[in-house]
């Protein structure tokens, strides 16, 4: 009777200890998130706030880009380098952003990538870019950020 007693506790701490696993972000999860992340960045880029784009990012966040030559790494990285191609005499400053997301697809418990199209209007009303973007998205406390986005100009075929 003991022996069956032990056995009976042994097995309960081993499942009540034993890690559960967390499910893959859905569908439904991974387009909200990125319905928020391109709102607020689109939102932030077009009232020339690099803060608050640099709030998209997790903070060992990373943003490569096909104009700059570096890697941006972590946030106050990534402020100024937004801060740098926002200003006046850039031509990106003044200018507006619009993106539409086309795919999405979890890699882990907390971690997926999107990717989508972008485009950069002039202060005229002229197109002065147009390229892609490839971003890997971590969630944490609820919050998705963007841990690494890629984006890239090209140039659509005649």
């Amino acid at each position: 009777m003991v022996s069956r007693s032990v056995a009976v506790l042994l097995t309960c701490v081993l499942f009540a200890c034993a890690p559960t696993e967390e499910p893959l972000p859905s569908e439904a999860e991974m387009e909200s998130y990125m319905q928020i992340i391109a709102e607020e960045f689109i939102g932030a880029w077009n009232a020339g706030d690099a803060a608050a784009l640099a709030t998209q990012f997790h903070p060992e966040g990373r943003r490569l880009n096909s104009d700059v030559q570096e890697v941006w790494f972590g946030r106050q990285a990534i402020e100024d380098g937004f801060t740098m191609m926002l200003a006046a005499d850039n031509p990106y400053g003044g200018s507006t952003l619009s993106a539409e997301v086309s795919s999405t697809k979890a890699l882990a418990p907390g971690l997926f990538i999107s990717s989508g199209e972008w485009q950069l209007i002039d202060a005229t009303g002229e197109q002065l870019r147009l390229g892609f973007f490839a971003n890997t998205v971590v969630i944490e406390d609820g919050k998705a950020y963007l841990m690494q986005e890629a984006a890239g100009e090209y140039t659509p075929p005649n």
